[in-house]
């Protein structure tokens, strides 16, 4: 269900009151325009009508697809969120559950980062890892790349997967992977016990720092090099 309510909030900078629209949750199935708005960077943002200083809330909020049965939180605030969701989803009914992939995220560029994934039918795990290696590699190469800002964006016309970065000094850059590497890594994750312990694994955060710390780096570090 989508949950919305309006708020007056005062501009950081200039101290103008307006008033906003604030998401507690979106739900994109009985409101399709709001993946659009999402994209847009329309969605719990403000922006001061007066001095157009621009801001993330920094709320906890739901996105969720019913259809394609993605459901990720945005969480800035120190909540247990996981343990709050899976007590609130013993009442849930099972078709609900069932299927569908979890996630936490912590920033908004994440959220619609794991949209771009899960919309592909793709591994989130499996792409966080491709991230370590092709990281590694632009760094190498010179850009120092922040990892935060290393994001998977979709397929290219010739089916390879694309990946957009910010240098140190600004440049809106990309670069791609083969859709093979991706499957390799896919054939060499699923040999880890690690891979089917997080089928049962609810509401994850599935980062660089998860895949680094779950499975073994030999599956990741020869490819670096």
């Amino acid at each position: 269900m989508t949950q919305w309510r309006i708020e007056e909030i005062s501009c950081p900078e200039c101290g103008q009151v307006q008033t906003v629209d604030i998401w507690d949750s979106i739900n994109v199935t009985h409101d399709p325009q709001l993946r659009e708005k999402l994209f847009k960077n329309e969605i719990n943002v403000f922006l001061c009508d007066h001095c157009g200083a621009f801001y993330d809330s920094l709320l906890d909020w739901l996105y969720h697809d019913m259809e394609k049965k993605i459901m990720i939180f945005v969480q800035h605030s120190d909540r247990n969120l996981r343990e709050e969701m899976k007590e609130s989803e013993k009442w849930y009914p099972p078709e609900l559950l069932e299927g569908r992939k979890t996630r936490i995220v912590h920033e908004r560029n994440h959220l619609i980062e794991k949209i771009n994934i899960f919309e592909n039918g793709l591994d989130d795990r499996v792409i966080e890892a491709l991230k370590i290696v092709l990281w590694v590699k632009m760094n190498r190469d010179g850009f120092e790349v922040n990892a935060n800002e290393f994001l998977f964006a979709g397929f290219d016309e010739n089916g390879e997967l694309v990946f957009y970065f910010f240098t140190a000094d600004g440049q809106d850059m990309h670069t791609k992977a083969p859709d093979r590497l991706y499957q390799s890594f896919l054939n060499g994750f699923k040999s880890q016990p690690a891979w089917e312990e997080d089928i049962d694994s609810d509401w994850l955060t599935i980062d660089m720092n998860y895949v680094r710390e779950r499975f073994d780096a030999s599956l990741i570090e020869p490819h670096g090099d």
